[in-house]
């Protein structure tokens, strides 16, 4: 029970469905939502397995003698195809609420992306926790040959437009230090598909006073991997693992794999692929409290 679309959640749902194809294992598949393929680089067997899976679930399944795994947000995994129940999530604050904790409990196993994750279920009195981190999408994103020559060292920030990604923070921080010297070079990925693109842009020249520096670029969404994939090889180093908070932070870790360097919040999921080896590490000052009037809000049941 997965969606397969181009945001971070459609994006694992792909990987984990072309890997059970290549595996050759027979799965009944229920999509949530219309499946949205346009961002990746799908052949005609996988569609066809895809189909194949499909059509199974809906002539064979039996709710009764089958197991069902979900990959979702918490607050939809009590709905399920089967009396046992397997899900996946990512979860990005340091507590689950009580509605969140009962949900958890009824699957059979929870599967989470990050070591602080099953820190913060297991502290709440979860004992059906799963440590299962993702993998690297070798399909798509691959490093790429650059004939160019580009002496400006270029830096790359992705993800949404968000408070818990601390975006507005870099931004300034960044800006404040390289703003308009052109030896250096931001590329910026961070459009937010649930908020306003034109209150977006003046959020962000507010917060510079009307001026954005022209050495920060901002990339028009890209919605297809291929175009993702050129965007990250473009950068030396990437500045999305200063987030606050996240359940992995796929942009972050396709970078390190990439062979890019990058400076990292030592906090959260970071501390499970990000090293000195890889990374400059930002030791965290403290816990910030996660209400930012849009996707996290005090005193609700998510969240």
């Amino acid at each position: 029970d997965v969606p397969v679309n181009s945001v971070s959640f459609g994006q694992v749902s792909y990987c984990l469905l072309k890997e059970i194809f290549n595996r050759g294992i027979d799965v009944s598949l229920f999509l949530r939502g219309q499946p949205d393929l346009s961002a990746f680089d799908a052949d005609e067997e996988f569609v066809a397995d895809m189909n194949a899976a499909t059509t199974r679930g809906a002539l064979d399944h039996d709710r009764n003698k089958d197991k069902s795994f979900k990959l979702w947000h918490i607050n939809g995994m009590m709905e399920s195809f089967a009396a046992e129940n397997y899900g996946y999530t990512f979860h990005e604050t340091s507590e689950v609420t009580p509605v969140e904790l009962n949900i958890l409990r009824n699957q059979r196993k929870v599967f989470v992306s990050s070591r602080y994750t099953q820190e913060v279920f297991e502290g709440s009195g979860l004992t059906n926790v799963v440590y299962c981190p993702l993998g690297f999408d070798y399909h798509h994103f691959k490093p790429l040959e650059n004939d160019d020559f580009d002496d400006r060292i270029t830096f790359g920030l992705r993800g949404k437009l968000e408070e818990r990604k601390h975006t507005i923070k870099i931004l300034k921080a960044w800006g404040k230090k390289y703003g308009n010297n052109f030896g250096y070079h931001l590329d910026c990925s961070i459009f937010n598909p649930f908020l306003d693109p034109k209150g977006q842009h003046e959020l962000i020249a507010q917060h510079f006073g009307g001026e954005i520096p022209e050495n920060i670029n901002f990339l028009p969404l890209q919605p297809k991997n291929a175009d993702y994939n050129q965007s990250l090889n473009a950068v030396d180093i990437d500045l999305t693992g200063m987030s606050g908070g996240e359940g992995f932070n796929l942009p972050c870790f396709q970078s390190l794999c990439l062979g890019k360097w990058a400076v990292v919040l030592n906090a959260h999921v970071h501390k499970d692929f990000a090293t000195e080896f890889n990374s400059v590490l930002v030791e965290p000052s403290g816990m910030k409290d996660a209400h930012d009037g849009h996707f996290f809000h005090k005193g609700t049941v998510w969240n």
